[in-house]
């Protein structure tokens, strides 16, 4: 056998070994609209579309758009069958991952920027108000005391209660999957905490912004 067709053997097995082993999934994303950061955060007016994109093969094979108005802070539960995110005016919404039964969540006590995670079963977690509120992108902006609230809402019942409230401003979540009312680590903005004692940094030292938590806790 020739070195010619020894390599297009080796071509065509590692493609197929490619295919065998390449990832299949969906992804979920808000797209920007474009323009630049103001230095505090993402600009409302730049809030994109709730896009959801189908892996195959390690590729995006195809992008739908799910929700097209303008939303950010999007994210998908375990099961890959819902998808909750923020409308512009602050409002929570879940739908279907194929974009049918959009409905807001009206029980959640959600004002304005808050960003969300979906750790584990029904639960969606939120901060009840962002650090600079929509519409003020001022560094240094008076925290109020929603502005350090951390709520959740039943995607299925509706409920809405108060999970904590902390020593500091929020701007971002993350939870780990055993994340509850009185345990589990989590993350906001650059600080890592846990539900039994909110007011107290895990760690001393500051974090990055954008920190998340490991879904094992």
């Amino acid at each position: 056998m020739n070195r010619v067709v020894m390599r297009v053997l080796s071509a065509i097995i590692l493609a197929a070994c490619c295919r065998a082993y390449g990832a299949d999934g969906i992804a979920i994303s808000t797209h920007r609209a474009g323009g630049s950061d103001t230095g505090v955060g993402v600009h409302p007016s730049m809030f994109g579309q709730v896009v959801r994109h189908d892996i195959k093969d390690n590729r995006v094979a195809k992008r739908t758009v799910l929700y097209d108005g303008r939303a950010h802070s999007a994210v998908i539960n375990q099961t890959g069958e819902k998808v909750a995110f923020v409308r512009l005016e602050g409002h929570i919404w879940l739908m279907n991952i194929d974009g049918s039964n959009l409905h807001e969540l009206p029980n959640a006590r959600n004002r304005n920027g808050s960003s969300l995670d979906w750790p584990a079963g029904d639960w969606i977690y939120y901060n009840e108000e962002c650090r600079w509120p929509i519409g003020d992108w001022v560094r240094g902006e008076t925290d109020s005391p929603m502005a350090r609230t951390i709520r959740r809402v039943n995607a299925v019942t509706g409920e809405d209660e108060q999970v904590c409230v902390t020593n500091y401003p929020i701007w971002q979540i993350s939870l780990s999957r055993n994340a509850g009312k009185g345990s589990g680590r989590f993350a906001i903005s650059n600080r890592l905490l846990d539900f039994a004692s909110p007011g107290n940094r895990l760690n001393k030292a500051a974090l990055a912004c954008g920190t998340t938590v490991s879904p094992s806790g």
